[in-house]
């Protein structure tokens, strides 16, 4: 996690972001997204009813940002 915020703030420090950066982004979040799913759902890590509904929730919020940030490459003519 620490590791993806600091290649973001790199990333988001450039005066203009690169489409293979910006694609790299969505990719990765989309990958976190499904992994945090499966990860809730398969017997990987002993989580308890609360954990799996953590994981969920925030596999959502991911695939959210994934999908707004593709939408956004979209509407950029990419």
């Amino acid at each position: 996690m620490l590791g993806g915020a600091l290649a973001l703030l790199l990333i988001a420090g450039a005066p203009e972001m690169p489409f293979r950066h910006a694609c790299a982004v969505v990719a990765v979040n989309a990958l976190s997204a499904v992994a945090m799913v499966v990860l809730a759902f398969t017997e990987v890590v002993g989580l308890t009813g609360l954990g799996i509904a953590f994981l969920c929730i925030g596999a959502a919020v991911v695939a959210v940002f994934a999908a707004l940030e593709f939408i956004g490459l979209r509407r950029a003519g990419y």
